[in-house]
């Protein structure tokens, strides 16, 4: 039978546990209902409906609270702190709650976890953001999918050769013959040049030969002029917004002129400064026609195998099956130049590569694979994960080893209701939230240390690049990635309590749990010790190339370059002996490239021998005095001789690369012999020597006297009073060439530019092997703090039985060191091969020695004993 008065007095209990309702709003509110019921026994409802009318008029217990908490409160939002925030589940509230508490009673757990994460996830973001430039290479042209390179590959008794240029008429051809074809374009990059207008003057590179079906090709924007008519006539030329600013400043450079060595350009149009993550860079593109009315002109209106420099362009049109496209093209050289082809005895044949892929391709070793930047890709990307992996690994050893001091807490859960998956979120939230603000802290130390990271990258990355999509996104990977893959362990674990034993007192860690945290200690030790060799044995290559007899002397070796070919045919001795007239100049050489630099190459074949063998040397023109100022080593004949008047011209000299290529058994067997059909003698064979870095083997190589194409000085310069020497230098230059640009390098500083890209590896190798290693130590620091707290009773008993402090400190770090002693034997197969693949990528290169191993174990090894052996000190000295 209903009890009013009974359910009254339930219904004001529950108003009770309301911490909002104070005694005299819980009375008013009974009043309240009572007149409500009364109401509606009077409306002729018995005293039940007439109570659960009531009830539901006045409202749930929470709104009535909230409605009180509004009237009391100066809080803006009014929403009462037990309640959850606007569309959030309650119990998504509780457990953040939870979490936040957590974070505060535990600060020192925190800090290392949130520490760690966010050290990892701000490593990644580097990384991302670095290999998403690299693979963000020429993929921004509207037509991309159709745009492909004509390269040629050639085949010989000597091997297969692959290159990406072409010849000169190959992409007209295409466009003329071929209807798959929609647009054709071919430029040639030429060398650097002096650029002046009116008092300004500069040294250029990225200076374009180039015809109108770039612009159609590349879909290039001109902010000024047309491009069907731009390059149009000779002699015009089109320029960046980068070039014009530096020339002509605020001027309108359209009709302007500026002069490009001797040639005069008018500037036709203005285009946009190419992106930085494209390989087709111009600051100043010519028009081809200016090489058909030049000295270039016979050979770029011949086919003439051989003669590859100028790259082919071509875009396919919608629909066009790339691949049989290639098939079609492939024989076409043979049936302009199949003639000359067969005197070589080669075969030559078309192939097309995407330009999305060029910048990620190396076209070397007879083979089309990998290029260096897509290795580091690869690379950069394994070290990004693996200190993401540590950092992972730091929560989840922390969390696991905790685990006890939240077994009540699990085990009342369980108690009250829990079930197990609502466990596995709380600690997967937990997780998410603790990926969350680590994430936060991220952003913020990649905004700080941005600057940082450009130099040491060399790049140009700006806050802008955190909020590219594919940035944003990764970042958000990152977090769920870190939240799930950090707590999914320690969710489970946790979840798996039994609350009987746990409640009773007689839970202890599982073994496995034990073993896991071992395992995971063993783990991030491994990972780390791995990215200290590799970065012992980058070090190691680098200094290797670096202190490498180079077979020549590239000590206080100063070059001036001149701004074009021809400038000293007739006097470059007298240009010489005006620079030795100084004191600190010891000698003097003229040459047409120093090592170091680009020197083209020159198809050559012994009198008689074309087709079988005939291939390209590298070509070097010099004086007499070459071989004497660079310390060039003969092994056969002679050198050069001023006073026999044949040998300028009229002789070659070989290096042992050359004689191999050959074929000659021995240097004194090419002595004599004739190259080409105008039998040119070769006279000497000089030991081989470096022209490049230690990356690439040494090339065959043929040496000339031929003045016409000297465009460099070397000077031996004695450093002593260098100011008084460079002073003298620059006057004595303008004496000669009045009104050109003085510009000089040394060869050493020039030489050793080429190992730039080893050198900036080994820094961002070394930064990062720091930070995990740093992320590393603070999880076993964390570790090491727990263990020691964990045997506080263990520590106090041995005291008192008389055990020294000094027993006790090495009780506790002697299983640490046999973590890292394991580590090791897992970290240095691993190790070992990856150093052995990157070492594949140079022609000359250092061996991997042992002490490099013993050394990253040993630093291991004291990073362990001193992080744990503090903690075990306090411990083992505490009272």
């Amino acid at each position: 039978m209903f009890d009013l008065e009974k359910e009254i007095k339930k219904w004001r209990k529950a108003l009770t546990r309301n911490e909002a309702l104070e005694d005299g709003y819980i009375l008013e509110l009974e009043l309240h209902l009572r007149d409500e019921v009364e109401a509606g026994v009077k409306q002729g409802l018995d005293p039940q409906a007439a109570f659960a009318q009531a009830v539901k008029n006045i409202g749930r217990v929470e709104d009535i609270a909230a409605d009180y908490y509004k009237s009391d409160t100066l809080s803006l939002s009014g929403r009462p702190p037990w309640q959850p925030p606007r569309l959030v589940p309650a119990l998504m509230w509780n457990y953040f709650k939870i979490c936040m508490r957590k974070f505060r009673r535990n600060k020192g757990y925190s800090f290392i976890n949130i520490t760690g994460l966010a050290a990892g996830i701000a490593c990644s973001l580097f990384i991302l953001m670095f290999v998403q430039f690299e693979l963000s290479y020429d993929r921004f042209y509207p037509d991309g999918d159709r745009i492909y390179g004509v390269g040629q590959e050639q085949v010989s008794e000597k091997g297969r050769n692959f290159d990406p240029g072409n010849l000169p008429l190959m992409a007209p051809t295409l466009k003329d013959r071929f209807p798959q074809v929609e647009a054709a374009g071919r430029f040639n990059e030429g060398w650097i040049s002096q650029v002046r207008y009116q008092d300004r003057i500069f040294k250029e590179e990225a200076l374009w030969d180039a015809d109108p079906g770039i612009f159609e090709i590349f879909s290039i924007p001109f902010i000024q002029g047309d491009p069907q008519t731009a390059l149009a006539r000779p002699h015009t030329a089109v320029i960046t917004q980068a070039i014009a600013e530096k020339y002509f400043g605020t001027e309108n450079p359209m009709g302007k002129s500026i002069k490009i060595g001797d040639d005069e350009f008018e500037i036709t149009g203005l285009i946009h400064n190419p992106p930085p993550n494209t390989m087709f860079k111009y600051k100043i593109i010519k028009s081809w026609k200016t090489l058909l009315v030049g000295d270039m002109a016979e050979h770029v209106t011949r086919w003439e195998p051989g003669f590859t420099a100028t790259e082919c362009l071509v875009k396919l049109r919608p629909g066009v099956d790339a691949q049989a496209f290639t098939e079609q093209i492939r024989p076409l050289i043979h049936e302009y130049c199949g003639e000359k082809l067969e005197k070589m005895g080669a075969t030559f044949y078309n192939f097309l590569y995407s330009i999305k892929d060029l910048h990620l391709t190396s076209f070397r070793g007879g083979k089309i694979g990998p290029s260096s930047s897509l290795i580091y890709v690869y690379i950069f990307s394994a070290v990004g994960g693996l200190i993401l992996l540590i950092a992972c690994m730091n929560y989840m050893n922390l969390a696991t080893a905790r685990s006890g001091g939240r077994s009540a807490e699990v085990g009342m859960r369980k108690v009250v209701g829990a079930r197990k998956d609502q466990i596995i979120r709380q600690f997967l939230g937990e997780s998410l939230l603790t990926a969350m603000l680590a994430a936060v802290i991220a952003v913020a130390l990649v905004q700080i240390f941005l600057p940082w990271f450009n130099s040491l990258t060399q790049m140009k990355f700006s806050s802008h690049t955190l909020m590219q999509s594919g940035v944003v996104f990764g970042l958000l990977v990152l977090v769920v990635f870190v939240g799930l893959a950090a707590g999914s362990y320690p969710a489970f674990v946790l979840s798996a309590f039994k609350p009987v034993s746990v409640l009773k007192g007689s839970f202890r860690p599982r073994a496995r749990g034990v073993l896991m945290r071992k395992a995971l200690v063993v783990g991030q030790f491994a990972i780390s010790i791995a990215l200290v060799i590799a970065t012992l044995i980058i070090y190691r290559q680098v200094v290797y190339m670096k202190k490498q007899p180079l077979g020549f002397d590239k000590h206080q070796k100063l070059v001036i370059t001149l701004k074009g070919w021809e400038m000293m045919t007739d006097r470059y001795e007298t240009v010489k002996n005006g620079f030795l007239q100084h004191t600190s100049v010891l000698n003097a050489t003229a040459t047409s490239g120093v090592p170091g630099s680009m020197i083209n190459r020159t198809y050559v074949f012994p009198k008689g021998e074309q087709e079988t063998k005939g291939q390209a040397f590298r070509s070097l023109r010099c004086d007499h005095d070459f071989t004497k100022v660079y310390g060039i080593e003969l092994v056969a004949g002679r050198y050069f001789n001023k006073e026999i008047q044949t040998d300028t011209y009229g002789a070659f000299i070989l290096n042992e690369a050359g004689v191999k290529a050959f074929g000659w058994s021995s240097p004194e067997e090419a002595l004599g012999k004739l190259i080409w059909d105008q039998g040119v003698p070769v006279i000497g064979v000089v030991k081989d020597y470096h022209w490049w870095g230690l990356q690439r083997e040494i090339e065959p190589m043929i040496m000339r006297v031929v003045p016409d194409l000297f465009r460099s000085v070397t000077l031996t310069v004695d450093i002593t009073n260098l100011p008084d020497t460079l002073e003298f230098l620059e006057n004595k230059y303008a004496e000669f060439f009045p009104g050109d640009l003085f510009e000089y390098f040394f060869v050493d500083n020039n030489f050793d530019i080429q190992y730039q890209s080893e050198e900036r590896i080994g820094r961002i190798f070394r930064t990062f092997t720091l930070l995990g290693i740093f992320i590393a130590f603070l999880g076993l620091f964390g570790l090491a703090s727990f263990t020691a707290e964990q045997r506080t009773k263990e520590i106090g008993i041995r005291k008192v039985l008389g055990a020294k402090v000094s027993g006790i400190v090495l009780l506790l770090t002697k299983e640490f060191a046999k973590w890292v002693l394991v580590a090791n034997i897992i970290a240095w197969p691993f190790a070992y091969y990856a150093a052995s693949k990157w070492l594949e990528n140079f022609a000359y290169r250092t061996n991997i020695a042992l002490e490099l191993f013993l050394l990253s174990a040993l630093l291991a090894l004291l990073i362990a004993l001193l992080t744990v052996g503090y903690q075990a000190f306090r411990a083992a000295t505490a009272n």
